[in-house]
């Protein structure tokens, strides 16, 4: 049964996931694995197809991470999300969704420094240029 939830709040605590039905837990299940079984090789040879969805290896899907992004989505009005581990990876699969080798990307000096650096040397591999813009901002009291 989908609920179609309006509030902000329930949309964060019950979009993805209601209930367990072994133990009628409501959490949300951290599962600590990093690798899944397989049914039979149609089955493998579904889920690398993308012809079905199901969980491969735990840094490309998990289902603790599916619940997340389902509520992010939910919350946003999206029709999906991408949870990462860091704001690295995060500013990196944004970029090299929006880039293409020859691209110019500029940035605002305030955003993190470090990341920025390696994220640099990254995107030369990927023949995309990023550039600092020192933006003076102006206060008028």
């Amino acid at each position: 049964m989908t609920k179609n939830y309006t509030n902000p709040e329930t949309i964060g605590l019950h979009v993805g996931w209601r209930k367990d039905e072994t133990t009628n837990s409501v959490a949300v299940p951290i599962h600590q694995t990093t690798s899944y079984q397989f049914n039979d090789t149609d089955h493998a040879s579904n889920l690398f197809a993308l012809s079905e969805l199901g969980n491969i290896y735990s840094r490309i899907m998990n289902p603790t991470c599916a619940v997340l992004e389902e509520r992010i989505a939910a919350l946003e009005g999206g029709v999906g999300a991408l949870a990462v581990a860091s704001g690295q990876a995060a500013s990196a699969y944004a970029i090299q969704n929006i880039a293409k080798a020859g691209d110019n990307i500029v940035h605002h000096r305030i955003y993190m420094v470090v990341p920025i650096i390696s994220l640099k040397i990254h995107l030369q591999i990927l023949e995309l240029k990023l550039d600092l813009l020192i933006l003076l901002i102006l206060r008028i009291f």
